[in-house]
């Protein structure tokens, strides 16, 4: 109420400066004493109706304690009135003057709850001990006198305070159980339409009572004069109900004008409190969840624009499944109710929206409070669906982005080439897969036009002499999950999409803009440098490098711009950004199923510098075997694929193709080429010295079996007579060379 400790101790001064017996309207004294008055209002409207209609003897012992205790606190609230202070102005002001308290009570309530505090019942006790009983008797008509007693209805009006501590029950309710505060608004709704019906029903039996019973009542009609009270007051209840709710007129129809006048005005308050419980209900079901309201609305209105545009089915599917994800069934004007608070309140509210960003973020876990409120406080909320592409590569970057939940794709796609020369050779895969797709395509660069053209799918070549490159297409692709970010690389250098990123499930992102992103880090370089070092290692896993990103990192490495902690921090994050890729993959690679097996190496390219197998190939279906020799180097013939010959039965034994091991494997014709002088991949192969003698090539390399060739020179040659295979023939030829 008052906001602070201090506040509430400056409202205490002010009471006891006030002057003696001032009672604060928020003291706990007034709200337990209000609560009591509460108690008693409610036994006097329930218990006085129901007395002054159904019983004749109205001097019972516990009647009379009943109407004296009620009285007493009647009288003594009516004097607490003049020393309670006034609430003025929606509680912006609290009157504590006695003079001024007591000048605005005498102009407001006090005359009406001088009239319900009258104590009439000890007035009827005085005045019949001084008449006769006789004339008593006679007075009885007065009785009604005592239904004055209804007129501490009026006391509900000046429990305003009373009610404003249940609203503010209900706020506190609303606020923590949505579901306690609809049940106590239900009850407060129920219980007045019972207490009116209470009225109705007293009513019922009280006009007939009052007129001695005439014959043609409803009392008379049933025979009902001389009944109990329970039964006349349920026969009267139901009557009152069934006029009140509009469903019939009780036992029978009303006969007498005072029954029908009665029944009429029956109806007339029961439909006023029927619109009044309809109206109340509505109100209160739509303030339950007006969020949800409010989205069914909106998408009303996105399915009309679905139906007026006819979209197809799985467009509807697709907008259907992203509003349910984006939205969940709630919408609110978030920018509205963020922007109508102070810069605090937001920055605590935005802090604890993300907390579960923050909390997987390494990037946010090491930076200083202050980064990461500005960053929060800029961030923007979207919703991607699976197969969606956030970004597309080559695009201008107008944002970055930072996953809560899901998991991403970087793709890159690039050329990769290989320079081959001398001595090799290249489309033996395509042969040898029976007029398959080309791993790569040989681009001749030294090579003459006549033997350009002669580059044709469906052939393995022998290089004579030139040079080609091997260029193959490919994708490169790397897992982001929750926590990461990525979209960084443009915003910092201004250029373009270096990557695509797809999403893989449904992604729950914070994007933040351009100019939001260099107006924060313009405040913490360090942070800047850290943005720039993560994209750099990034880079430099897909294959890729940034000139302007190395020269900025590098000079700040020079310069000595950041100290050792500084530079510890960023060297952690960078580490924690790999980690986490390594983890995405890991997670996207189990499934139900187990991964496929490592495809086998079934051809080489031999350089004069270094074997290169072809990967990405599916193992052949049988062995190259047979007499094939190679020539001499600087030879460069075309062999035209053909059918296989049959098997000779002086064939000798059958060598299957060798086959590298994973970790020793060369690298292929798809990834780009060691340079000289580096290490290989693996251990080097013993192979046999290939005989150089043979002047030309023998048929494709197709599969076929083993045995003496149509061609007596090529069956001259040692590695024809051991049945050696390709692979074994391009590494004697390497090995001889080196």
């Amino acid at each position: 109420m008052f906001g602070s400790q201090k506040a509430v101790e400056r409202e205490q001064e002010r009471v006891k400066s006030a002057g003696a017996w001032i009672i604060h309207p928020y003291s706990d004294f007034r709200f337990y004493w209000d609560f009591t008055m509460l108690l008693f209002m409610v036994g006097n409207l329930i218990v006085i109706p129901v007395g002054i209609t159904f019983f004749k003897d109205e001097t019972t012992a516990p009647w009379i304690v009943f109407n004296v205790v009620s009285d007493t606190f009647f009288l003594v609230d009516l004097v607490l009135n003049f020393r309670t202070g006034i609430v003025i102005e929606d509680n912006t002001e609290i009157l504590l003057d006695p003079e001024k308290i007591k000048k605005r009570y005498l102009r407001t309530w006090f005359l009406v709850d001088f009239v319900s505090s009258i104590p009439v019942d000890y007035i009827f006790l005085i005045v019949e001990k001084g008449i006769d009983s006789e004339v008593y008797k006679t007075a009885r008509a007065l009785r009604i006198v005592r239904f004055t007693k209804i007129l501490s209805l009026l006391r509900l009006l000046r429990l305003s305070r009373l009610i404003r501590y249940i609203h503010q029950w209900e706020e506190i309710f609303h606020m923590t159980y949505d579901l306690a505060s609809a049940v106590m608004r239900i009850c407060n709704l129920i219980s007045m339409m019972l207490l009116l019906c209470h009225w109705d029903g007293c009513l019922q039996f009280l006009v007939p009572m009052l007129q001695d019973f005439p014959s043609n009542c409803w009392v008379s009609i049933n025979n009902m004069v001389n009944h109990s009270w329970s039964e006349l007051y349920s026969f009267a209840l139901f009557k009152a109900m069934s006029h009140m709710l509009c469903i019939g007129y009780g036992r029978q129809a009303p006969e007498s004008m005072t029954d029908i006048w009665l029944t009429m005005l029956s109806m007339i308050v029961g439909a006023t409190c029927y619109a009044m419980f309809i109206g109340h209900a509505t109100a209160l079901i739509q303030s339950l969840d007006s969020s949800r309201r409010q989205y069914q609305e909106k998408y009303k209105q996105v399915e009309q624009y679905m139906s007026f545009h006819k979209l197809p089915a799985d467009f509807r599917q697709k907008i259907h499944d992203y509003y349910e994800h984006r939205y969940q069934g709630k919408m609110f004007d978030e920018d509205s109710i963020l922007g109508e608070l102070n810069g605090p309140l937001r920055e605590e509210i935005v802090n604890f929206n993300c907390r579960k960003l923050v909390a997987s973020m390494p990037l946010f876990a090491n930076a200083d409070p202050n980064f990461v409120t500005a960053m929060l406080t800029k961030l923007k909320f979207e919703v991607f669906q699976p197969g969606d592409y956030i970004i597309r590569e080559g695009t201008v970057g107008k944002k970055m982005y930072f996953i809560q939940h899901g998991v991403v794709s970087v793709l890159t796609k690039g050329n990769k080439e290989m320079k081959l020369s001398d001595g090799s050779y290249f489309g033996g895969r395509a042969g040898w897969l029976q007029q398959g797709p080309r791993a790569g395509c040989p681009a001749a660069e030294g090579l003459l036009p006549a033997q350009r053209s002669a580059c044709l799918r469906g052939a393995g070549y022998f290089i004579q002499h030139g040079v080609v490159s091997v260029l193959t297409k490919g994708n490169k692709e790397m897992k982001l999950s929750d926590g990461s970010y990525f979209g960084e690389i443009c915003l910092l250098t201004r250029g373009r999409r270096t990557a695509s990123v797809r999403a893989d499930t449904y992604c729950r992102l914070y994007s933040l803009s351009v100019d939001n992103f260099n107006e924060v880090l313009e405040e913490y370089p360090m942070m800047r440098r850290a943005f720039e070092t993560v994209a750099i290692d990034r880079l430099d896993r897909i294959g890729k490098k940034n000139s302007i990103l190395l020269h900025k990192v590098q000079h700040d490495l020079s310069s000595g711009v950041f100290n050792n902690q500084e530079n510890a921090i960023i060297q952690e994050i960078v580490k924690y950004d790999r980690e986490m890729a390594q983890q995405a993959e890991l997670g996207q690679r189990v499934g139900l199923f187990p991964p496929p097996p490592p495809p086998q190496v079934t051809s080489a390219i031999a350089t004069l510098q270094q074997a290169v197998a072809m990967s990405f190939c599916p193992q052949v279906a049988r062995p190259l075997v047979g007499p094939l020799a190679l020539g001499s180097p600087r030879l460069l013939r075309r062999a035209a694929p053909g059918p296989a010959p049959a098997a000779s039965p002086r064939a000798g034994p059958v060598l299957p193709a060798r086959r590298l091991s994973r970790a020793s494997r060369p690298l292929s014709a798809s990834q780009p080429s060691l340079p000289h002088g580096a290490p290989g991949p693996g251990p080097a192969t013993s192979v046999r010295p290939a005989s150089s003698s043979t002047p030309r090539l023998g048929p494709a390399p197709a599969a076929r079996a083993s045995g003496p060739s149509p061609d007596r020179r090529d069956s001259a040659s040692p590695s024809a007579a051991g049945g050696l295979d390709p692979l074994d023939s391009a590494r004697s030829r390497l090995s001889s060379n080196l």
